[in-house]
């Protein structure tokens, strides 16, 4: 389960995952996945998109087992933050804080920042937060993969289960 950065397969156009997720919806009916790391590129990368995981990662919804990433620009990134903050589906339902290291905002790949969201409860309407947040002018990306996944692949102590897309 360590290979972090994934992996395609270029015979058969298939894109896999084996990270540590901060949690997989029992049913992936709206395949909707938080990845703790942004990457873009697997939106066009692959026909199919497999993640593999143990089942500790299997939760009832989405939100409340680690942060939820959005990516965001440095320009004004405060008051990006206190935008995303007052969404529907965040305001009153999450905290967010700035990612910092060495007492610095993080900086990431292409020299933006991180924040993270922690809520206290599964996030309802995981496609309405995720579509409020990219209209946010100054936010990149959010860690949401929405309608991405094809299949989850969850390895547990009775065996393995393959939980496919609907």
């Amino acid at each position: 389960m360590g290979n972090k950065e994934g992996g395609k397969n270029e015979k058969s156009e298939c894109f896999h995952l084996t990270d540590n997720l901060p949690g997989i919806p029992k049913t992936i009916n709206s395949t909707t996945l938080s990845l703790p790391s942004l990457l873009p590129s697997l939106k066009v990368c692959a026909k199919k998109f497999i993640v593999i995981v143990d089942d500790s990662k299997m939760v009832p919804g989405l939100g409340v087992t680690g942060a939820m990433p959005v990516e965001i620009t440095p320009f004004c990134h405060e008051h990006t933050q206190r935008t995303i903050l007052a969404l529907p589906g965040v305001k009153g339902a999450a905290t967010g804080k700035l990612r910092m290291e060495g007492g610095k905002p993080y900086v990431t790949d292409n020299d933006n920042y991180i924040v993270d969201l922690y809520y206290t409860a599964p996030i309802a309407d995981v496609k309405a937060v995720a579509a409020a947040l990219e209209k946010v002018v100054g936010v990149v990306e959010h860690g949401f993969f929405l309608d991405m996944t094809t299949a989850v692949i969850v390895a547990g102590k009775t065996g393995i289960e393959v939980i496919n897309k609907k």
